[in-house]
């Protein structure tokens, strides 16, 4: 079943959003095209010739290692220019939040897939408010941006 393979996704999908934030904080984001056009090409060779064998099954290995190429290609260079290479706390929760929801899409995803989407969707952010991943100034900013646009809606 593809969306099982593709659901764990989440997880060097979220990584690499973290590093290459970081890359673009350090001003080197010309390294997200260079291992982006890299990492496409090794996914279209791949799709191109194990697609018509294997069907859709291959497409969602094929996409879930793309992902997991990403995310290391944006480690490497997120730690080569200086970025100390440590298991930030913030990442781990991040992964943490990742695993859970991937592993509830494997397992709901029989039942439901509307509702393996719907737990994901709540779980990952409660996970992540749960595990003191945003400070509060980052919860208090929020609530008063939806405070803010609840009040102003309609009005342009």
């Amino acid at each position: 079943t593809a969306l099982s393979v593709i659901s764990w996704a989440i997880i060097p999908i979220s990584m690499d959003m973290f590093f290459n934030s970081i890359l673009t904080v350090m001003n080197k984001q010309r390294y997200n095209a260079i291992y982006g056009g890299f990492t496409l090409a090794i996914n279209f060779s791949a799709m191109y010739i194990l697609v018509p064998i294997y069907g859709f099954i291959a497409a969602a290995y094929i996409s879930l290692a793309s992902y997991f190429i990403l995310f290391f290609f944006s480690l490497y260079f997120a730690v080569k220019n200086g970025l100390p290479f440590v298991l930030d706390k913030i990442l781990a929760k991040v992964v943490l939040a990742a695993f859970v929801s991937g592993t509830m899409v494997f397992f709901i995803k029989p039942v439901s897939v509307s509702g393996a989407i719907s737990a994901v969707l709540i779980a990952y952010p409660a996970i992540l408010l749960m595990t003191g991943t945003f400070p509060l100034e980052d919860l208090l900013l929020f609530k008063g941006l939806i405070k803010h646009f609840s009040i102003n809606r309609g009005r342009v």
